[in-house]
């Protein structure tokens, strides 16, 4: 590169880990290289940094030197608003890190593979941005030419259970309908439906429960949202002091750990030098504390209890366990773990506490998995084998005939007896979910060709449904009983007539006057109250009003495009939310 003059260098390669022992390799080598060779400055580049760190990479170089930047594919498209000045020369290394779901064992993993070509060429394209530049490919051009053209999308590669519960949440329930960009695997999509089912989001029709409604507002994944979770109170007594008088590393794992460095974050000042001095990310630290303020706003609106642990580990433990009840391990005798879902070899990450040990109780819930050489977990806690229960009921395929469970255990973990009373067979994790190959291929055809019908679907507000409901059925009530008035004041209208005929005293005659209202007032009241009637069963719905139309049509167009990141379209739902709540108002308003 020194015969071919002046110029940075950007590597690219697959993730932190290799970068940084890339990075302590070359900061071995550079005492070797020639004196007249320009002084290299090695970098990183990848999302773990923080913002001051990252902007070191588009400092120019000084005089007599050139930056060596080691990236991950971050820099590798111009969409990302990462152009990099003064790069001339690109070295790419030919492999991606992306993140692949399994729905027959579901769980997630980070896989590297070759890149693609379209991937390939942007590489490439870094390079002489404002003068001619130099690509160097570390693999033959005969193995550029069995790359695939193009990454596969992130939605045929993710779990749907997020964005299929967001978009039951918008009234879509007929998913075949949905015309997707780029339909998901049918296996996948029956996966997170047996998800949403097992923990009690969806019911046996596939609508959403109350608690669907509820995890479907909150801004997390499923399997966060799902946590029967509970909110230490600012102040409460107890809990900050129990954590806090640990270290930030805690013995029962990664998540308590994460949980003391969030702790302390919040007790000393909520301050960078605070974060520098014990190696945080301070943007991180701030995003967990408006995610916190968030969550609890939730649960206020939801009228869910606000309860302290009380530095309980123990209730910390069990909470993460009821929602990631899927990504349980069980240690073995030769160190490594098995996953309960699919027997899978699984390796501590050199990150974790629990890398040197063995759990007390032989089991552990991780975050997610990551396969190099060998797949490896991280962020994990160990929990008790009594805490692995099923939630809800789920459907397991025995020789061939599909039997309902409804409360035995997901998974049987250690040899004691499961404490779940029920008479049907219990479901070993050796037992395969299985489906009829008809149904998924008939599934998958139909989300490869989706139905397209005039017939579209409404974004109908549940809530607004039911309180219309109700105030139909309290209508209802209050017309059957003013009819019922009616006959009684017609009955004792006659009587009195005929008791005038005869000369006699009307029942009532000077006492209680004006308490018993007459059949004509009555029939007054009966015609309001079917006016009223009239007025909620012809509203309009709320899909048909162009607000709501337009924010609901900008929700659809940003889960087509981000199927697989649901959250990324926040914004989106929130616009759409607030101008159902507004029209809701508007419209009570014009019932009273």
């Amino acid at each position: 590169m020194s015969k071919q003059g002046p110029g940075d260098i950007l590597v690219f390669l697959t993730g932190r880990d290799e970068i940084e022992r890339c990075l302590e390799e070359l900061s071995e080598m550079l005492p070797t290289l020639p004196r007249n060779a320009p002084r290299l400055v090695p970098l990183a580049l990848h999302a773990g940094l923080t913002t001051e760190e990252q902007l070191h990479v588009f400092e120019p170089a000084e005089r007599g030197s050139r930056k060596l930047i080691v990236s991950t594919n971050i820099a590798e498209s111009e969409q990302a608003s990462v152009t990099i000045e003064g790069i001339k020369y690109v070295v790419d290394s030919g492999f991606v890190k992306i993140r692949v779901y399994n729905p027959t064992t579901a769980l997630a993993s980070l896989v590297t593979v070759p890149t693609s070509v379209a991937s390939a060429i942007q590489r490439a394209g870094r390079a002489g941005r404002t003068s001619p530049g130099i690509c160097y490919r570390l693999y033959a051009e005969s193995a550029l030419e069995m790359m695939p053209l193009s990454t596969p999308p992130e939605i045929t590669r993710t779990d749907m259970t997020t964005p299929i519960l967001q978009l039951k949440s918008l009234g879509i329930d007929d998913l075949m309908k949905f015309e997707w960009v780029s339909s998901p695997p049918a296996e996948t999509v029956l996966r997170a439906l047996e998800g949403l089912h097992a923990a009690g989001m969806i019911d046996d029709d596939g609508r959403l429960t109350l608690m669907g409604e509820q995890v479907a507002e909150c801004p997390v994944e499923v399997g966060i949202a799902g946590m029967d979770a509970f909110v230490i109170p600012d102040g409460a007594p107890g809990a900050l002091a129990e954590l806090e008088r640990r270290k930030f590393t805690a013995e029962e794992g990664d998540h308590l750990t994460l949980l003391n460095a969030y702790n302390g974050f919040a007790k000393y000042g909520r301050s960078s030098s605070w974060c520098k001095s014990h190696a945080l990310s301070f943007r991180a630290m701030s995003r967990a504390i408006s995610i916190r303020a968030q969550l609890k706003k939730y649960m206020q609106r939801f009228n869910l209890p606000l309860e302290s642990c009380q530095g309980d580990a123990g209730r910390l433990r069990r909470c993460l366990v009821s929602g990631y009840w899927r990504n349980g391990a069980r240690w073995t005798a030769d160190g490594t773990y098995r996953s309960v879902r699919g027997n899978k070899v699984l390796h501590v990450h050199p990150t974790s506490v629990l890398f040197t040990r063995k759990p007390r109780s032989g089991w552990v819930l991780f975050h997610e998995m990551e396969e190099t050489k060998k797949t490896q977990i991280r962020i994990l806690t160990e929990i008790e084998p009594d805490c692995y229960v099923c939630i809800g009921k789920i459907k397991v395929c025995f020789r061939g005939s599909v039997r309902t469970l409804s409360t035995c255990p997901l998974v049987v973990m250690g040899a004691g007896q499961s404490r779940a009373e029920t008479d049907e067979k219990v479901f070993q994790s050796e037992t395969p979910i299985s489906f009829s190959p008809d149904v998924v291929d008939q599934l998958s055809n139909r989300l490869e060709s989706p139905d397209t019908s005039p017939e579209r679907q409404t974004f109908i507000d549940a809530h607004i449904r039911a309180r219309i409901q109700d105030e139909l059925e309290h209508l209802r009530r209050e017309e059957e009983h003013v009819q019922q008035e009616i006959e009684r004041a017609l009955e004792k209208e006659n009587l009195d007539k005929e008791r005038a005929m005869a000369g006699e005293a009307s029942e009532g005659d000077g006492s209680g006057a004006g308490e018993v209202k007459s059949s004509t007032t009555l029939q007054g009241d009966l015609g309001e109250i079917r006016e009223k009637i009239s007025k909620y069963q012809s509203r309009k719905e709320l899909a048909e009003y162009p607000e709501v139309k337009s924010h609901g049509d900008a929700v659809v167009e940003c889960y087509r495009q981000n199927a697989a990141r649901p959250l990324d379209c926040w914004k989106e739902v929130d616009q759409f939310k607030n101008s159902v709540a507004k029209l809701e108002q508007e419209y009570f308003k014009t019932l009273q």
